[in-house]
């Protein structure tokens, strides 16, 4: 069995879960640097890696003997962002969803609010992404939050791995 959770934003993460509740696959959201020129300035922009999105799912697919499931966090623009970084986000979400149904792996796309009601209940805290940490912290203990040279924990990777719980219960789970 195989349960996914997908944080899609940049700083997102793909994290997949065995009927065991243990990590299998913990992936920050692989994007690519491209270089761009914005108003006459040359600078660099993250894209999401579609390639590597694409081998990631079609890893835990092989690997689920056909007990699969995921479930892809409703895609949202918050106030003040720019219309580049809304369609880039467009952009990458629907790639996503893309790769899913591609692969043929099920899936639910569900807003932030639905799982961190259900997922975080009992957690102490009144930021969802505290508890989100949290919680992580305590179901999956071997979940490094802070890969490579990272101090503060990337929120990303729990966002993922708490949603990955959720699709565990709606999943046909235990």
């Amino acid at each position: 069995m195989r349960r996914i959770g997908i944080d899609n934003g940049a700083k997102g993460a793909i994290v997949v879960i065995d009927g065991k509740r243990r990590a299998v696959q913990v992936e920050p959201m692989p994007v690519i640097n491209v270089g761009v020129t914005r108003k006459g300035k040359r600078g660099t922009k993250n894209i999401l890696d579609m390639v590597r999105v694409l081998s990631i799912l079609a890893e835990a697919k092989r690997k689920s003997k056909g007990d699969i499931f995921a479930v892809l966090e409703h895609a949202q623009v918050f106030p003040g962002e720019g219309r580049s970084t809304a369609f880039t986000a467009g952009r990458g979400y629907g790639a996503l969803e893309m790769a899913l149904v591609s692969l043929s792996i099920p899936y639910e796309i569900v807003r932030p609010r639905k799982w961190q009601s259900e997922v975080l209940k009992g957690i102490e805290g009144a930021d969802y992404k505290a508890r989100s940490v949290l919680k992580c912290r305590r179901v999956f203990p071997d979940i490094d939050l802070t890969p490579g040279r990272r101090r503060k924990p990337m929120d990303g990777i729990a966002d993922a791995a708490c949603m990955a719980l959720y699709a565990e219960r709606i999943g046909g789970g235990a």
